[in-house]
């Protein structure tokens, strides 16, 4: 760098008197300044996720893992993405090969947010000494157009941080909606009966399977079932239920709230039953007539 300020490349050589060539000005430059550059963030929304498009431009020769770390704005709270990318030598640059984007997938939110995305090279590509401690930053510091870089200008050697973060406006995000249903008997006998439950889904095209917990009288069984097209049916036994004349009972589509749903307050139904006592028939048999011939006699009758 020294040589190459004082270089004036209308009157000087590049060559020594041996004939040697004493520097080579564009390599000083690329690895004095090696760059990444996040492109805008590629936002598209898919049965209650987002799919966010992480696109990275590399200018410099190293190669090697980098760390994603997002922040939505309603949270303020800065998480770690579970994949981590790898980037190419001068990968989407005219030196190096295109390169597609890595995508991440994360839960849409419920309300309007706004999210930011952060890609920090692993200290083994040797464009950072450590793994950033994010506390620091901040909305007041990302609104800076330099407070990426005052916050960790001791833990990077890129030109630039400011380059490596982007933000993304991103609206709720819903797969549809999931409803459901109960056909039980209007009477039944106490000693049990059995009721099937419907759950129908509303968009959601890509959930294969969805639980469903049914309640009579308190006690709840649960069923995990597939989807056939767009309903998912449940067969449950209510069990006996001897000393009781109703049965009541409940069933919850999704009860841990596992799906993103527009309407959650459609997830369940309820139903009663009438319950009716189970009798025995009375069997009178002769005094002087053993049981056993007195009850094989009248179990044909």
């Amino acid at each position: 760098w020294e040589l190459a300020k004082d270089f004036d490349c209308r009157s000087s050589s590049d060559k020594d008197e041996s004939g040697l060539r004493k520097w080579g000005g564009g390599i000083v430059v690329l690895h004095l300044f090696p760059n990444l550059e996040l492109a805008p963030l590629e936002v598209t929304a898919q049965d209650g996720f987002v799919n966010v498009g992480v696109r990275l431009k590399n200018q410099s020769p190293v190669a090697g893992p980098v760390h994603v770390y997002y922040r939505w704005e309603s949270t303020g709270a800065w998480k770690r993405y579970e994949q981590t990318l790898t980037v190419k030598p001068y990968q989407n640059t005219a030196r190096g090969e295109a390169v597609e984007p890595f995508v991440m997938r994360l839960p849409g939110p419920e309300k309007p947010d706004k999210l930011t995305v952060l890609v920090w090279p692993d200290p083994g590509t040797g464009l950072t000494t450590n793994h950033p401690d994010l506390g620091g930053a901040t909305s007041a510091v990302l609104s800076e157009s330099g407070g990426l870089d005052r916050l960790f200008e001791a833990h990077t050697r890129e030109l630039t941080l400011r380059d490596n973060m982007q933000s993304a406006a991103v609206q709720p995000v819903f797969c549809g909606d999931l409803t459901v249903s109960v056909n039980a008997p209007a009477r039944a006998p106490d000693e049990g009966f059995t009721f099937t439950v419907t759950a129908t889904r509303y968009g959601c095209e890509s959930l294969q399977n969805v639980i469903i917990d049914a309640t009579v009288n308190g006690i709840t069984q649960r069923q995990r079932v597939a989807f056939r097209g767009q309903t998912a049916v449940a067969t449950f036994e209510s069990g006996p239920q001897y000393g009781e004349s109703r049965a009541w009972i409940r069933v919850v589509v999704d009860p841990d709230n596992l799906v993103r749903e527009s309407n959650e307050a459609n997830n369940w139904a309820e139903r009663s039953v009438v319950l009716e006592e189970t009798w025995l028939d009375e069997i009178v048999c002769p005094y002087d007539e053993p049981p056993e011939k007195c009850f094989r006699s009248r179990l044909y009758e």
